[in-house]
């Protein structure tokens, strides 16, 4: 039976049962992943090359968390560097002739994480300059300064360890304690570890079918689903608060269940002579970086830090209320012309601010009721800002 004939069969029956196997490759998903696969190289503890590539793999739920993990850490100029992922039965096997100590290398009999496409091997790196951040060992170094717990560690080394160890778990992946750069992927579900999931796996990188990402986690242009929605992206414009352009061009995205419901809303709005104007939808985590670096208030501007905005995935959306066949903007508390100034950060554009006409009140409320309807939470300190219920489920996204 061939690699891919074996592949194939094994995610037909695992679909059959419910799970999803899908080996994804890293650097197609994410272009910033600096990869430096030892296997591919003689510089490892076998001294031999034993994979025929520098490429890496991983189940998709482990690959897109591992996603999340490096845009979060761009925001702190950091990124991950790769020594391994996905790795064959019969390279285990091989590993184990060699090191048969499981502090270090996984009995093939019973089979690793790195064979089911759930464990990765990373360091940190400057992301400018490329420089990997001082830990306790070299990689593969089989020896008590590999462990997290090495009672000798350096304050420095100390600190980035710590810094890897917990962003990594934060998004689901836990540490081997003999090795400070291996993670497991376990998930979310502090309960269930995912990786028993996945059946150990032994199919050739060069075999391994090409991953298209899911249409769930592809942006949508608004003018695509409903040309009728108005859009003034003033971010692609000079006309907004920071004075500067910002976005290259003034297509309006978002994931496709918001765009769904924007779809939805309009229709409900026509009868009544109104319609949707969108002043923003998704928004690139450098983007985000800039409007931070402007407002250093996250009541305002989510930090990218902690992972960005819900309009870094696309799961967010400002908008106005206006006359359908004018266009004009209906009265708000502050207009599209004051989202350039000072206003645009006051009280009066938080929701429950009274000193207002009745006019403006209304309009507000109503736009708010109309959102929460069809599934969106007001933000209280933006009363243009709506997140689609269910954000959390999607990625930063750059």
């Amino acid at each position: 039976m061939s690699h891919t004939y074996r592949h194939l069969t094994v995610c037909l029956l695992l679909y059959i049962f419910g799970i999803n196997a899908e080996l994804v490759e890293l650097i197609k998903l994410n272009k910033t992943f600096v990869l430096d696969v030892r296997y591919a190289t003689i510089n490892n503890f076998t001294g031999k090359k034993v994979y025929p590539c520098n490429r890496c793999f991983l189940q998709e739920p482990a690959a897109l968390a591992l996603d999340k993990v490096q845009q979060e850490l761009a925001a702190q100029g950091l990124g991950l560097k790769i020594f391994d992922a996905y790795r064959p039965l019969s390279v285990q096997k091989i590993f184990w002739n060699i090191c048969p100590n499981e502090n270090y290398v996984a009995d093939p009999a019973k089979g690793s994480r790195h064979n089911r496409g759930c464990a990765v091997d990373v360091t940190l790196i400057n992301s400018k300059t490329g420089k990997e951040l001082e830990m306790p060992s070299e990689f593969d170094e089989f020896s008590e300064k590999a462990g997290r717990n090495y009672e000798k560690m350096e304050s420095t080394t100390a600190k980035n360890c710590r810094l890897l160890q917990d962003i990594m778990e934060k998004h689901g992946f836990k540490g081997l304690p003999s090795e400070w750069w291996h993670f497991d992927f376990v998930g979310m579900d502090t309960q269930k570890e995912v990786w028993k999931e996945f059946p150990v796996s032994d199919i050739a990188f060069d075999a391994i079918p090409v991953y298209k990402k899911k249409d769930s986690q592809e942006l949508v242009n608004i003018k695509d689903i409903n040309p009728t929605i108005a859009t003034n992206m003033i971010f692609a414009t000079p006309h907004n608060f920071t004075g500067q352009v910002i976005y290259p061009n003034d297509t309006c995205l978002m994931m496709p269940e918001v765009a769904k419901q924007l779809d939805i809303i309009q229709q409900e709005l026509a009868p009544l002579g109104l319609g949707l104007l969108i002043i923003d939808a998704y928004r690139p985590l450098s983007a985000q970086q800039k409007f931070w670096e402007l407002i250093h208030d996250d009541r305002y501007v989510s930090n990218p830090a902690k992972g960005g905005g819900r309009h870094t995935r696309g799961t967010a959306v400002d908008l106005l209320l206006i006359d359908a066949k004018t266009g004009a903007t209906l009265a708000f508390p502050i207009g599209l012309d004051d989202l350039k100034n000072s206003s645009y950060f006051s009280e009066k554009v938080h929701h429950g601010y009274a000193d207002l006409s009745e006019e403006q009140i209304k309009n507000r409320e109503f736009l708010k009721e109309l959102m929460i309807k069809h599934g969106f939470e007001p933000l209280t300190t933006e009363f243009w800002h709506y997140d689609i219920n269910g954000w959390q489920n999607h990625p930063v996204l750059e």
